[in-house]
């Protein structure tokens, strides 16, 4: 790359006098968006006008880039960090790739946020952009997903709203047929990227499980890290849910698989046989 053509901030580049530890936000807000769209890169050392200023010390600056982007942001985006030397002068790139698992976000400050790109800014996604990641990032359009009713029997009104795709049977006054959380089929595969077997254990949830035998089932050890990071995730999704909801820590407390979590599976498998 010639760094001498980039001439000003762009969909593609931006540019960054110095990096902020303090603020992280302020700039880990680009490489978010970047991975959410096309991909794109920061230049440290270069000032909004294009500007090469140069960092005094490199290295310090690309320490604390992996630090930061390992703490604040989920899931991790494909990233590299590359030196230049402009006659004498150091700059840093941050190099984002375009994400296969979006959305990602920003995590920190009691925030979870992503945002996309628009023109030289990053700006907070909106619904329509929460929509379009979440299926980017489980490799669906809004044509793949299945119905279970015949065409021919019935015409459907698409709504999207609240992540959720609903399809309403207009011909009959019968409740929808399929409501297919988006949010939930990103929840399985973030999952199953840490834990393989998570799709395996869902299926095998048709039957009610303890946390125990879950979290056997998966070759987990720890039961604090496993109710943290598997089970609450799977039942704020909807997922799945505890036989006695009124007595969280009954003894007798098991987790079933929910219909939409049925729904969800079924279409995986849908999926994989298409």
């Amino acid at each position: 790359m010639n760094i001498d053509n980039l001439i000003s901030e762009c969909t593609a580049y931006d540019f960054k006098l110095m990096l902020e530890e303090k603020k992280p936000k302020s700039w880990l807000k680009s490489v978010r968006a970047f991975a959410n769209g096309l991909g794109g890169s920061l230049f440290f050392g270069i000032d909004n006008d294009g500007i090469i200023k140069g960092l005094v010390d490199v290295q310090p600056v690309y320490e604390t880039i992996s630090i930061k982007i390992r703490d604040y942001m989920d899931p991790l985006p494909d990233v590299e960090i590359i030196p230049h030397n402009v006659e004498g002068v150091q700059i840093l790139q941050l190099k984002v790739n375009a994400g296969h698992y979006t959305p990602y976000y920003y995590v920190g400050d009691g925030q979870r946020v992503a945002f996309v790109r628009m023109g030289d800014e990053s700006i907070p996604a909106t619904d329509e952009d929460m929509k379009r990641l979440v299926l980017k990032g489980t490799n669906r359009s809004y044509d793949s997903l299945q119905s279970n009713t015949l065409v021919e029997k019935s015409s459907f009104v698409i709504n999207v709203r609240d992540n959720e795709i609903v399809a309403n049977n207009e011909v009959s006054n019968e409740q929808v047929v399929i409501k297919q959380s988006l949010s939930s089929h990103q929840v399985v595969v973030k999952l199953s990227l840490s834990i393989p077997k998570i799709g395996d254990l869902l299926k095998n949830m048709i039957t009610p499980m303890a946390a125990k035998d879950m979290r056997y089932f998966c070759g987990q050890k720890d039961s604090t890290y496993f109710k943290a990071n598997v089970i609450d995730p799977l039942m704020k999704a909807g997922l799945v849910a505890m036989t006695h909801p009124d007595s969280p820590k009954s003894p007798t407390q098991k987790y079933y698989l929910t219909d939409l979590g049925k729904t969800v599976i079924n279409n995986e498998t849908n999926m994989q046989k298409t």
